[in-house]
């Protein structure tokens, strides 16, 4: 039987990540558990306290890359399982519940777009991560594409996965860290900046790489967020 205590102090943990065949895509996953490190040792958690550094980039609570998780069914016990870990984890007694999940590989449009596109793209920016930088992803509305114009989208540091090797490095639905927001305002149903202008203004904010200088125009609208260690 596990000796989990519910109201114990949930610790922050880490685990890697690393792809089953792009072995340079490797990523440091941090999560909070409540579950004694003496019974998950063989799945290569690492309790994290105090400012420290990593070797690959850091990310928490995100929807890709995500970790193995390993059961025990002996101890009833379910928790995050670093890859190079699991194969002594298993000889523990462990088995795979889920496999570790990245980011395939797809075809998308990302030009031709008007005022009255629907759906979206996958799009990135350089966000920084623990000394280390990753490719933040996150889905862009077609309809922000129609109205930042191709050179607007370089100066914010935005661009598209085209690669196999990209898609498989983008982080996606990450909750930190997190690249901060610009947002401009455009006249209502064109690509054209409101500066002053009268009449209807359709507000734009999107993510962009915060080593950039912003465009004119454009503004920063929301701060990024950073790990908790």
């Amino acid at each position: 039987m596990p000796v989990t205590n519910i109201y114990d102090e949930r610790t922050l943990r880490q685990v890697t990540v690393s792809h089953p065949v792009s072995t340079a895509v490797k990523f440091v996953y941090l999560f909070r558990s409540n579950v004694p490190t003496t019974e998950v040792t063989e799945l290569g958690q690492e309790e994290i306290s105090g400012v420290v550094s990593f070797l690959s980039p850091a990310v928490m609570a995100t929807s890709y890359p995500k970790p193995i998780i390993a059961k025990n069914k002996v101890k009833r016990i379910s928790s995050f399982c670093s890859t190079a870990s699991f194969p002594t984890a298993r000889a523990a007694g462990w088995t795979k519940l889920k496999d570790a999940k990245f980011m395939q590989e797809r075809t998308q449009t990302t030009t031709g777009f008007t005022a009255t596109s629907t759906g979206s793209v996958i799009a990135m920016v350089d966000c920084k991560s623990g000394g280390q930088t990753f490719s933040y992803g996150w889905k862009m509305n077609a309809r922000q594409l129609f109205r930042i114009n191709p050179a607007t989208l370089t100066a914010l540091g935005i661009s598209f996965p085209t690669t196999e090797a990209q898609w498989r490095g983008l982080v996606i639905g990450c909750d930190s860290p997190k690249p901060p927001r610009a947002g401009a305002s455009f006249a209502a149903g064109t690509s054209t900046l409101a500066t002053g202008a009268a009449g209807k203004v359709d507000s734009v904010a999107t993510f962009y790489d915060s080593t950039k200088t912003l465009p004119t125009g454009w503004s920063q609208v929301e701060n990024g967020t950073e790990l908790p260690v």
